[in-house]
């Protein structure tokens, strides 16, 4: 039994495991977490080590359908493990990127010297549009942009910002729902920050 003067804030949730049963946790305000993933319509996200899970549920609506999963994942240092797989041949070739030695020697040294820069084709939607438009974008450490021109060449000055990258920004992974998004591909996120949310697709 926890102390009254020891105990801030607390909540009971229902959990849905991978068995699809209905077990129910405690969840206080000190509580952290080795692996979550939080569910949103039709995307998915993962809790971020720093964020505190009461927060993000007593941020969600009354009759919110949101759900917490917790599983196991051999993929999730897919990334680290075989960068060629996850990170494309192009862009590991291009920085170098060949081993787990040389992912990890980048993420130690992303806060001082940043993420290396990657830009594609993407079909994006801003938020009230319905319509994706396919826009060569670019991604920085400081956020994401797209060429004025939308060709693969460009200079500093010919880059629009669409989003501001900061510590507040959550990554969503779409896991259905692609017909009623007339979604160009099945291979889609969003980017939340605050209010606005852009979905994107990878063309």
């Amino acid at each position: 039994m926890w102390a009254k003067s020891r105990l801030r804030s607390a909540l009971i949730v229902d959990i849905s495991p991978e068995t699809k049963s209905t077990p129910f946790l405690f969840v206080a305000d000190q509580l952290s977490h080795y692996f979550t993933l939080a569910a949103f319509l039709p995307c998915e996200r993962v809790f971020e080590e720093t964020e505190n899970v009461a927060d993000c549920i007593l941020a969600w609506p009354t009759r919110s359908q949101n759900m917490i999963f917790f599983e196991q994942r051999e993929s999730h240092y897919g990334f680290i493990e075989s960068p060629r797989n996850w990170l494309g041949e192009t862009f590991t070739d291009a920085h170098g990127y060949h081993s787990s030695e040389s992912v990890l020697k980048m993420l130690e040294n992303a806060d001082s010297a940043g993420a290396p820069e990657w830009h594609d084709f993407l079909y994006i939607r801003k938020p009230g549009e319905k319509t994706w438009a396919r826009r060569f974008c670019v991604i920085r450490n400081s956020g994401l942009y797209t060429t004025k021109k939308n060709k693969r060449a460009y200079t500093p000055t010919g880059l629009i910002r669409l989003l501001v990258f900061d510590e507040h920004i959550h990554i969503y992974t779409t896991t259905g729902g692609w017909s009623r998004m007339h979604a160009p591909t099945p291979h889609g996120f969003a980017l939340k920050v605050n209010y606005p949310v852009f979905g994107i697709f990878l063309g």
